[in-house]
């Protein structure tokens, strides 16, 4: 019997090496497993970060064009009303240059006006005084008519 339980002995042994030969076999075939899964978990997570940068670089970059078109914008706007308020000045000031000229032109006007005025009066004091003394003579010279 010892033959049978030793060839017992050494079968069991042999199935338990057997059996422990396979359960490394397992657990390096699962660690390998392991590994390859925590590989492209890692890549996976590589490739989502890139992604994600490359979305925060495109809304950074999306923002940062809005903002230069604001600015655009802004410079345009403020240059057309700095033109718009130099022309307005500029309207301004022509009108002030024509009312000073108006101004001007009706004096000059009035002064050729008033020469005017003051000539045919002066002119008319002289028609007076002619007039007068055709129409009525001299009140002394009854004085000094001869005698009849």
């Amino acid at each position: 019997m010892d033959s049978i339980e030793q060839a017992l002995s050494e079968r069991v042994q042999l199935l338990e090496q057997t059996k422990a030969q396979e359960l490394e076999a397992h657990r390096v075939r699962l660690a390998e497993l392991q590994e390859k899964e925590d590989a492209l978990q890692r890549e996976r997570e590589a490739k989502q970060k890139l992604a994600q940068e490359a979305a925060e670089k495109r809304r950074q970059d999306a923002q940062a064009e809005r903002e230069r078109e604001a600015r655009e914008a802004l410079q345009k706007r403020s240059e057309e009303e700095s033109l718009h308020s130099l022309q307005q000045s500029q309207i301004e000031e022509e009108k002030k240059k024509a009312e000073a000229l108006e101004k001007r032109r009706i004096e000059l006007e009035q002064m050729e006006e008033r020469e005017k005025q003051q000539a045919r009066d002066a002119a008319a004091l002289l028609e007076t005084k002619v007039d007068t003394e055709r129409i009525m003579p001299n009140p002394l010279a009854r004085f000094f008519q001869p005698q009849e």
